[in-house]
């Protein structure tokens, strides 16, 4: 990972937590501000000393420079005479006329500037739940339309509120954020801000020239309002890179300056002196005060079809492919022959450099005809060297072609290519089925793996696909052998599931691209099966229940007379083994909510059969934490089958579940023999117990030792922050030796269980949640 790591500077002053898009502000005391420092305290002959030094530094520099450009050529020109500085005086008459004028743009604008406070409820895409805070600007007062970015706005669900500067709030809807760039549009009723006069704050793309004076007026690390002064220094820097697995803007330029801005001023403002809005701010990179804006040339083009027509869809074109800008000397290496570069420069003096091809998504209508390192020349035979054309030749293209010129080492080729919809592969829909949130694999998230997208994404795992160790960023590609190359075959699928029912799902990784395949449950008693799609005319996200006729109702239990099927026990490697083996079995808990001050979801543990006749399994706390869960028990590593909660002890360390004994078959499980004689210190005993691997599905071996009683003791243990469930006041047995386990059982040497092995949860004093095993 590289020091210098880019953040998204927006959304995100988080008040909980989010990895996918950092706000981390800047450290304030960098070697550069200790410098500044050292040389603002130097004495006045210092600093003239310092002038004299740095003078000659680079005068030094000057001179080796020309000789090594010029290469044998005579250097005869003379070094030109510093012109004399102007006075003190008018030094000082010029600052307070530019900070009146500053004033009195700032006093003009900031009544448009607003805070966000946000809320996304849902896992979408590449994006998380979380609360957090950020910046918008009204552009347009009279239709209630604020400019944010599109990293704000999200492309999932999400509340949102604005805060004006007379603390106003006025609830706001996302009616658009871009499938592709940086900005998204919210709108809120103008007539429920009653004691403030909004102005709408102009955008003028074509005001953004390096040297411009600018302020970022936001909400910068939630402050409200916070003013950052910076100049533009560049105006072709590269898109900033986010991340790999999450939202990265591209096929744009970005503007750069030092202003130095952080987390929550995301959507604020770039101003000039005469308060236009000529850039919106967007990133920045950690450890430094460089900031990254977004130009406007394609947002004014969205705000002014949204203005024109709230509820018309703005034409968005895409062939799949990604520019990027390089450099003429760069390009001439790529085969760019010397008369095609002369002629483009002739026709735009002030270019630098060309597009070049850099990724071609497997998708793409263009995918075998275009190659990464194409240089483009012309677009509908119109000479380009930037984005803004090229994106506008696409967006009015949709549904036809276009042709493309490109220069492939030194050879012309041209090509007519199918331009896309782009709203057709960013997704606007997403399953909700069993906790679990899938969505169509989104345009952003096909060029971050290169794969193609649409197929079913998982967002969010939930409780429905958690259990079975599929992860967030998973493709589902086949539920019991049918194909679900798309989110609605994955819905017919899943809708002729019954509840409870399992099915084998075969999926991969985007990252690692190895498929895979689990057995998981369906469920659909703790969480509803629904579908949620996007209407941006309302802002808002419809919901269908799917459950249907195929719910908990109609699901398919075995009758109590129907075994599952039935195992053999192992015999164990000693007579000690011998007579606990039919005793112990692994039970595995499952819980689809965080309660108790508890947000594990899965536990496995083993557990002690007290009755078998009745199939009364005794577990502890530490793998049944409560009621709320569903529970399997599994005989001998080979038979699986479910169980309920009996009975959870609200103080000591130990629960009951119960399996159903006809289910098991002929499968030879006994009640354990329990002595009820204490023990005592150097008791000799037997510690047998069930040991698994890494991995919920591994194999859970019967191991034993023999050894002492080293103490039955009263153990103190830290209290709990915040409070939930531990033991207290009870005597526990330590012994001398013992073996790594699940848990067990402390027998006596004829085999009697005289105390239950089990694993105590406990909180260390920094909040860790640790545990110990103790009988």
């Amino acid at each position: 990972m590289l020091a210098a790591r880019r953040v998204s500077v927006g959304k995100w002053t988080y008040l909980r937590r989010r990895a996918a898009f950092a706000t981390n502000s800047k450290p304030l005391h960098s070697n550069l501000q200790q410098l500044h420092d050292a040389t603002s305290e130097a004495s006045p002959w210092g600093k003239v000393a310092l002038g004299i030094i740095g003078g000659s530094v680079l005068l030094g520099v000057g001179l080796r420079v020309v000789p090594q450009r010029d290469g044998q050529q005579a250097y005869t020109s003379k070094i030109p005479t510093v012109p004399t500085p102007p006075s003190s005086s008018a030094v000082a008459a010029a600052f307070p006329q530019r900070d009146a004028t500053w004033k009195h743009t700032l006093d003009h604008v900031v009544p448009a500037i607003v805070s966000l406070k946000l809320n996304s409820p849902k896992s979408f895409d590449t994006e998380s739940p979380g609360n957090g805070w950020a910046t918008g600007f009204v552009v347009d007062a009279e239709k209630g339309i604020i400019l944010t970015n599109r990293h704000v706005v999200g492309a999932g669900p999400i509340d949102a509120e604005a805060i004006f500067q007379n603390n106003e709030e006025v609830r706001v809807t996302p009616i658009y954020r871009d499938p592709v760039h940086d900005f998204g549009f919210f709108r809120y009723d103008p007539s429920h801000v009653r004691h403030l006069n909004v102005p709408s704050l102009p955008l003028h793309p074509e005001k953004a020239i390096v040297g411009t004076d600018i302020r970022v007026v936001g909400n910068d690390a939630a402050e409200k309002l916070a003013i950052a002064s910076g100049t533009l220094a560049r105006l072709d820097r590269d898109c900033p890179a986010y991340g790999f697995n999450t939202y990265n803007d591209f096929n744009t330029f970005y503007f750069q300056a030092s202003s130095g801005t952080s987390g929550g001023s995301s959507g604020s403002p770039v101003l000039n002196q005469d308060g236009q809005v000529i850039a919106l701010n967007a990133g920045g990179k950690m450890g430094t005060s460089a900031s990254y804006y977004l130009p406007l040339d394609r947002v004014k083009r969205v705000l002014e079809r949204l203005q024109r027509d709230p509820s018309a869809v703005v034409p968005r074109g895409t062939i799949q492919t990604v520019f990027v800008h390089k450099p003429f000397d760069e390009v001439r290496r790529l085969g760019l022959p010397a008369d095609t570069e002369a002629s483009l420069r002739r026709t735009f003096p002030a270019a630098n450099g060309l597009l070049v091809v850099a990724e071609v998504l497997p998708s793409s209508p263009c995918a075998t005809t275009i190659h990464p390192g194409d240089v483009l020349l012309r677009v509908n035979g119109q000479p380009v060297h930037q984005f803004v054309p090229v994106e506008a030749a696409l967006d009015d293209s949709v549904g036809q072609s276009v042709r493309l010129e490109l220069d492939r080492a030194g050879k012309l080729v041209s090509v007519d290519v199918q331009v896309q919809d782009l709203h057709a592969i960013t997704p606007s829909r997403f399953l909700d089925v069993g906790g679990a949130v899938l969505n169509p694999l989104s345009f952003q998230q096909a060029r971050n793996h290169a794969l193609k997208p649409n197929a079913p994404y998982v967002a969010d795992p939930g409780y429905f696909l958690q259990r079975s160790r599929i992860p967030k960023g998973s493709l589902v590609l086949s539920v019991n052998g049918i194909n679900t190359p798309d989110l609605e075959s994955l819905k017919c699928v899943l809708q002729q599931c019954a509840d409870q029912e399992k099915v084998v799902v075969k999926y991969i990784n985007v990252a690692t691209k190895v498929e895979k395949v689990e057995v998981v449950h369906i469920d659909k008693r703790w969480f509803p099966f629904q579908e949620y799609t996007r209407d941006d005319l309302t802002g808002t996200w419809t919901c269908v229940n799917l459950n249907g006729s195929n719910g908990a109702a109609t699901a398919k239990s075995p009758s109590p007379s129907q075994p599952l099927g039935s195992t053999s026990i192992l015999p164990g490697k000693n007579f000690i083994e011998g007579a606990l083996a039919p005793s112990l079995v692994t039970v595995e808990y499952d819980r689809p909510f965080s309660i108790n001050s508890q947000n594990m979801s899965n536990y496995r543990g083993t557990g002690l059969v007290v009755d078998a006749s009745q199939g009364f399994v005794v577990v502890d706390r530490n793998t049944v934490t409560d009621r709320l869960g569903d529970v399997t028990v599994t005989f001998a590593n080979t038979l699986v089958v479910p169980a309920t909660v009996r009975f959870v002890h609200p103080v000591h360390n130990f629960a009951i579940v119960q399996y159903d004994p006809a289910l098991i078959g002929k499968t030879p499980i006994q009640s354990a023999k329990v002595s009820r004689a204490p023990l005592q210190p150097s008791d000799p005993v037997w510690l047998v117990g069930l040991m698994s691997g890494v991995g919920r599905n591994s194999w859970a071996e019967l191991v034993s030792r023999e050894t002492l009683v080293s103490s039955v003791k009263w153990i103190s243990l830290p209290m709990p922050t915040p409070p939930r469930y531990q033991e207290h006041n009870l005597e526990m047995v330590q012994l001398q030796d013992v073996v790594t386990t699940e848990g067990g059982a402390v027998c006596t040497p004829d085999g009697s269980v005289a105390a239950f092995w089990a694993s105590f949860s406990f909180q260390q004093q920094r909040g860790y949640a640790w545990r110990l095993t103790h009988g």
